[in-house]
């Protein structure tokens, strides 16, 4: 009778489980000011210079991050202006860019991974307004930052 209630109760179990779960690849996320910011679109450009630029777009906002090689290594972002990293958002009543360019702000890209064509890394950065007459907040916060087998296109 026992064997019988622990079958019954295992198949339950299994029987409920559920696969739902979904694995972007490629993929660009974060949490932005502490909730999931996922990208719909997204891209990376190899300059010639050797920069490399990885660009997340969301509806009206964009996150662009920048550095100096596309080879793994991490790189702090700050007032240099080499690396760095800027969020941007179009959107009605809501208009505004932040820059890690600016005092106050600060950050890191860490780049992971670059084979068959694609970047893979990490980011996390503090932005400044750079605007800070329009009604928008002064700084905006992205963390546990990730992109995943971004296509690289070089520029000509």
């Amino acid at each position: 009778m026992k064997n019988l209630l622990f079958g019954f109760v295992l198949i339950t179990i299994l029987a409920s489980c559920s696969s739902d779960v979904k694995f972007n690849n490629p993929a660009f996320q974060a949490e932005k000011q502490g909730v999931l910011w996922n990208a719909s679109n997204y891209k990376a450009t190899l300059a010639s210079n050797g920069y490399v630029t990885i660009i997340g777009f969301k509806d009206f906002e964009t996150v662009t991050l920048r550095t100096n090689t596309i080879a793994p290594h991490t790189s702090t972002f700050g007032l240099t202006g080499v690396n760095f990293a800027e969020y941007d958002n179009r959107a009605v009543g809501f208009i505004g860019n932040y820059s890690t360019g600016y005092n106050g702000a600060n950050g890191q890209i860490t780049i992971t991974n670059y084979s068959e064509g694609t970047v893979s890394g990490n980011f996390k950065f503090n932005a400044v307004n750079t605007n800070p007459d329009l009604l928008t907040p002064d700084k905006i916060n992205f963390k546990n930052g990730v992109f995943y087998k971004i296509p690289v296109s070089v520029a000509q």
